[in-house]
């Protein structure tokens, strides 16, 4: 009797397969986008989040058995922390993010807020900020970003004495 065992994450494109037939010598898989294998459990990446028809033949001397598991595997969102391109030596520098494909659940910044957005105070000096975000989907994503003040200007001019 063909029979299996599938551990789809929360987050990702990557399933393990567990061969839980009885009797079979041999196994050959379908994984559904096109990918056979015949390991006896497998492990295997798929290229995108959908549905897949997962299929297991359990082989031995005398016939087969097929069973089939249709497997969803949800979208992976992407976290993009938004930062100016410029900011002046000691002033303020406002931080938000962009997170697509899931919703937050939460988020932490390094610097220890918890808002949405994050307001970082009189930037004197290079600093790096990590951001991490959850998902109602459960996954976890980070993000970081390196912020370095412009100077500010400063005038100068130089004269140089003329001989009469």
């Amino acid at each position: 009797m063909a029979l299996f065992n599938v551990d789809v994450p929360p987050c990702g494109l990557n399933i393990i397969l567990e061969n839980a037939s009885e009797n079979s010598t041999t196994v050959e898989w379908d994984l559904g986008d096109g990918t056979l294998d015949n390991l006896e459990s497998p492990t295997h990446s798929y290229s995108t989040s959908g549905s897949y028809d997962v299929r297991l033949v359990a082989i031995n001397a005398c016939g087969s058995d097929t069973t089939t598991l249709t497997i969803s595997l949800a979208s992976i969102g992407s976290l993009e922390l938004i930062a100016p391109d410029t900011f002046c030596y000691g002033s303020e520098v406002d931080l938000s993010y962009a997170l697509t494909d899931d919703t937050p659940v939460s988020q932490v910044w390094s610097t220890g807020g918890n808002d949405p957005t994050e307001l970082i105070p009189a930037i004197t000096t290079d600093i790096s900020i990590n951001l991490t975000v959850v998902g109602t989907n459960g996954c976890t994503y980070t993000d970081d970003v390196a912020l370095s003040p412009s100077p500010t200007p400063t005038a100068l001019f130089t004269q140089e004495a003329q001989e009469c």
